[in-house]
């Protein structure tokens, strides 16, 4: 893990003092563990989005602690579903869906590969064709 610089308020000219400290750093990285929104964490943080932008921007330390943080928050929910997915179907449910999302999904897929559909064809004319008995396909 990189070492993140913090702007010292002595070494900055006049105005008011940077809020860019190790312990409004500190909360934003354990909020950012917890998986809650960047907009929370910097209000746990007292610190605002626009704020922690520019720290991102400038450093981009920052940013890359605080996306590790929430891949760990990530990983650390994941795994409790995991071990709660011995004792109760639920989890072991959703532990598939938000692990193998692609194979668990709840929406499908649907894909036109070949047939005699056009791209000009809608739904209503699809629909319109059957009730009369065509044969659309």
């Amino acid at each position: 893990m990189n070492e993140i610089t913090i702007t010292s308020p002595q070494k900055r000219g006049p105005g008011r003092p940077t809020s860019r400290t190790k312990a409004t750093l500190d909360l934003l990285l354990a909020a950012a563990e917890t998986g809650a929104p960047i907009k929370s964490c910097c209000a746990t943080a007292r610190t605002s989005y626009e704020n922690f932008r520019l720290w991102a921007a400038e450093s981009p330390e920052v940013a890359e602690q605080f996306a590790e943080a929430r891949e760990r928050g990530r990983v650390s929910a994941l795994r409790t579903l995991q071990l709660a997915a011995a004792n109760d179907w639920r989890a072991a449910a959703e532990w598939l869906r938000l692990s193998f999302r692609s194979d668990y999904s709840p929406r499908a897929e649907i894909s036109l590969e070949g047939g005699d559909i056009k791209p000009k064809d809608t739904l209503t004319e699809f629909l319109v064709e059957i009730r009369r008995g065509k044969q659309p396909l």
